[in-house]
């Protein structure tokens, strides 16, 4: 899989490494994690967003079923799971 990634007017590929994916309901977005922080994009393509920027590991992402939220849970090492 090769996704590129905008990140300050720089775009530049990533190859493999994304750890999971879904597709929204309507099949219009994806969301992956890659590098343990959660990312978003338009499925035909384009400018990829970065949703969260944390120290913790993102992991379980899913579309809510109105395709409006991204629910996800964090991994904090010494305080066990979190969903979001």
């Amino acid at each position: 899989m090769l996704i590129l990634m905008a990140i300050k007017q720089k775009t530049f590929p990533v190859q493999g490494g994304a750890t999971e994916m879904t597709v929204s309901p309507d099949g219009k977005e994806i969301a992956f994690v890659y590098r343990g922080e959660l990312f978003a994009a338009s499925a035909e393509g384009g400018i990829v967003k970065r949703l969260t920027n944390t120290p913790y590991q993102e992991r379980m992402i899913r579309f809510s079923t109105d395709g409006r939220s991204i629910l996800y849970s964090v991994r904090m090492s010494n305080h066990g799971t979190f969903i979001k």
